[in-house]
């Protein structure tokens, strides 16, 4: 495997070459993602059809790995049929030969939030154990929440968003109806959340 990641290392200076590369992975594991997960939950295409709000052929599109017209849209309603979140993020290129080394059905699979240890009795709150391999290790998150107050879990989401400036995040709190309310603070690391 380290021939051909140095084969790759020496391919990338091509900028055609690494954008084509890149291209392949993200669609080989978006696709490959959503059939290991539908067989660890044990459903036919049919059954995360269902869930999804989707038909049985276009489950089967999705999980082709040379299908390449993803949408934010769909991606949402496979993470919900799986009661998982969605992470859309850029990557350097150097984060690429991690993920083509990893490429790995273990590396794929996430636990649901009812299977979720961060969120099982026990656990230190804000705390992790799933790492990028799906094995259970404990993380540091990214801020520490215990701290925090909040009028009501169903009534505020918190989302720190660095500003440009990377020395202060604005703090969304969404109300019901999605009213938002946002305030300065001080802090420079993306929070959970949504908008």
């Amino acid at each position: 495997m380290n021939e051909l990641i140095e084969s790759l290392r020496t391919e990338f200076h091509d900028e055609e070459t690494r954008h084509i590369y890149a291209e392949d992975l993200l669609n080989s594991y978006i696709a490959t993602q959503i059939k290991v997960l539908r067989e660890k939950e044990g459903w036919t295409q049919s059954e995360l059809a269902e869930r999804a709000g989707m038909k049985q052929e276009r489950i089967s599109v999705l999980e082709d790995v040379n299908y390449s017209s993803w949408t934010a849209s769909v991606l949402r309603r496979i993470a919900k049929a799986y009661d998982l979140r969605l992470s859309i993020k850029f990557e350097s290129f150097g984060s690429y030969l991690d993920e083509f080394e990893n490429f790995r059905r273990e590396a794929l699979l996430r636990p649901s939030f009812k299977d979720d240890p961060a969120f099982k009795p026990g656990l230190q709150s804000g705390k992790s154990p799933v790492s990028e391999t799906g094995s259970i290790t404990r993380i540091t998150p990214l801020v520490d929440f215990s701290n925090a107050t909040y009028s009501s879990a169903a009534e505020t989401t918190r989302q720190r968003i660095k500003d440009q400036e990377g020395t202060k995040a604005r703090i969304l709190e969404f109300r019901p109806k999605n009213k938002a309310k946002i305030t300065e603070a001080e802090g420079t690391q993306v929070l959970y959340g949504r908008r």
